[in-house]
């Protein structure tokens, strides 16, 4: 992955202190929380030159100069910024990726243009009341407006352009801008962002590189963001990062929340550490740009079934990019609730009570394993087994895959364990002598007449197979032709089987559906089904190839014996996959 001018800005800043990196050019002391030392860009006799480390910025009172680490090379080595770029990427061992001279004018001209939009909507904000008092309703205070430079977009097109025609920026620099769209229909051009709340979205650097837009009036879509561009890569960007950088520094955590209004209704509660994602996705470069400030973030979505949803898989997607140390904890809201509607109604300290409640990652992953409470039969230990070996190899770190099976593994035991010591102490205190079904003979016989009994739907596929079958058991045999007579009359009432079946009979059906693939999804239930199917085939096809061999072995004629054998081979092929499950 290359990696962007700001991203190795950003690198540097959470790895290289800057004073250490400008000790390898001028003398500096300590002094409080900065360094100072004499400018190297003029005579001085008194140190004037002043480095912060937290700010990740140097400046001379003497003469003046300042800025970041890129600004200090340029000019102490009298090189461009794209020299001074390279010296750092290299320095920090990342890649760079490398950008043309006509690039960086059209960079440098839509930078420009993007600042100037957001003048444009920060101006209609002050100006219009209704959109004032939508935010004041929406618990948005004055000073987190200003802090988030939130604006409005309600002019046409034509007095759009005028204004910014005036600032030196043509039509085709604002389509460029994505900020004009066509109409499918009448191939009329509209604003983007008409009529919305306007959210600027910024890049480490503190430019604008795109917008995200809230609508104020009956819109279907509520939310929109800027088109990708040069500049403006969804998956690259984090939502309120650039604004609340220091609180998250100071408080070494952030909440990591689905959109803009939650970022900031946060902040208007003094919960000054959240950002969001530009959706509910979430990138590798997102997932490491959050890492390199906090080592165990919070993920905060909505409460409802599809943050829920979203939570899930999320853990599983950050798992692939787990690496020593760094993790995330996962915040679960009251159903209903978003950050935006929970800290409306809550305050600050009930919102961090919540979060002190937050899941590990592990323990997340673990739940979304477990998705049956009172199941302990092998076939239920195999198949979380399976879910956690699958599970754990996505992820690219070796020595992490192993601790996350080692952890999992052991939950599991622990689970089963747990599950088996509650039921024997609950049957030893059973003082009836009611029927157990722990244990009974021709199980697999008993799955696949459960499986007629309660998934007929997903069995009809499986009807000639099953007809064809003949079990040990003559009881099992007459259950499974009076059950069998039920599917061909079409009837969907299952009383119907339960009245042919004595009440012992149906418990044990009941048990073995419940104990041995209740908790499986359509498509596991299926191959199960298939393969219970193969392995009751087995003995039949085993005799039938025995006595196969017998003919083969008694035949006389030439014909007969060559059309025996490709029949025994194929029987040969077909038990040996069986076998092979």
């Amino acid at each position: 992955m290359k990696n962007s001018a700001e991203d190795i800005l950003q690198q540097f800043k959470n790895k290289i202190n800057l004073s250490d990196y400008l000790s390898n050019f001028i003398s500096l002391e300590k002094r409080g929380n900065s360094f100072v030392g004499k400018c190297p860009f003029h005579n001085e006799k008194t140190p004037s030159f002043s480095v912060s480390n937290e700010k990740g910025l140097f400046y001379c009172f003497g003469c003046g100069v300042g800025g970041n680490v890129f600004t200090f090379l340029k000019k102490y080595k009298n090189i461009s910024f794209q020299e001074a770029l390279k010296i750092i990427a290299d320095y920090l061992g990342i890649e760079l990726k490398t950008v043309s001279s006509k690039e960086i004018g059209k960079i440098t001209n839509l930078y420009n243009l993007l600042a100037n939009i957001n003048q444009v909507f920060k101006a209609n904000l002050e100006n219009n009341s209704f959109a004032r008092n939508y935010l004041k309703k929406r618990g948005i205070d004055h000073s987190s407006i200003k802090k988030f430079n939130i604006g409005l977009c309600n002019q046409d097109l034509g007095n759009f352009n005028k204004i910014l025609n005036l600032k030196g920026f043509s039509e085709n620099d604002i389509k460029e801008a994505g900020l004009i769209i066509e109409s499918n229909e009448d191939k009329r051009l509209f604003l983007r962002f008409q009529n919305r709340i306007t959210f600027p979205i910024y890049n480490m650097l503190g430019k604008v590189v795109g917008f995200g837009g809230r609508t104020i009036v009956n819109s279907k879509i509520k939310y929109i963001n800027s088109p990708e561009s040069i500049l403006f890569k969804k998956s690259d960007n984090i939502y309120g990062l650039w604004q609340n950088k220091e609180s998250i520094k100071n408080r070494n955590n952030l909440f990591l929340v689905e959109g803009y209004l939650d970022v900031i209704s946060l902040y208007s509660k003094k919960v000054d550490n959240s950002v969001a994602t530009l959706g509910t996705s979430l990138s590798q470069t997102q997932i490491e740009k959050i890492w390199s400030y906090t080592n165990n973030p919070i993920m905060c979505y909505d409460g409802d079934n599809a943050g829920l949803r979203a939570m899930n898989q999320l853990s599983l997607k950050i798992l692939k990019f787990l690496k020593p140390g760094k993790t995330m904890k996962f915040m679960t809201l009251p159903d209903g609730d978003d950050p935006d509607s929970f800290i409306q109604k809550n305050s600050k300290e009930e919102f961090y009570n919540y979060s002190n409640q937050s899941l590990n990652l592990s323990d997340l992953i673990w739940s979304n394993i477990l998705d049956e409470t009172d199941n302990i039969t092998p076939e239920y230990s195999a198949l979380i087994e399976s879910r956690i070996k699958k599970i754990t190899s996505s992820i690219n770190d070796s020595n992490l895959s192993q601790e996350y099976y080692k952890y999992l593994i052991s939950k599991r035991n622990d689970y089963f364990w747990n599950k088996r010591k509650i039921i024997s102490k609950k049957s030893l205190k059973k003082s009836d002598n009611k029927e157990s079904f722990e244990k009974f003979k021709n199980i697999n016989e008993y799955i696949v007449l459960s499986f007629l009994i309660f998934e007929k739907e997903l069995s009809t596929d499986f009807i000639e197979q099953i007809d064809a079958i003949m079990f040990n058991d003559p009881t099992l045999n007459k259950n499974k032709s009076d059950i069998l007579s039920f599917y061909f009359s079409n009837s969907k009432d299952i009383d119907q089987i339960k009245e042919k079946l004595n009440e012992s009979e149906w418990k044990k059906f009941n048990y073995v559906k419940n104990t041995h693939f209740k908790h499986l999804d359509y498509e596991n239930k299926k191959l199960f089904l298939r393969d219970i199917i193969l392995n009751l085939r087995l003995p039949m096809l085993l005799n039938e190839r025995e006595k196969l061999k017998k003919e083969i072995l008694q035949s006389k004629e030439s014909e007969n014996s060559e059309e025996y054998i490709k029949k025994y081979e194929n029987l040969s092929k077909e038990i040996n996959k069986i076998k092979s499950k």
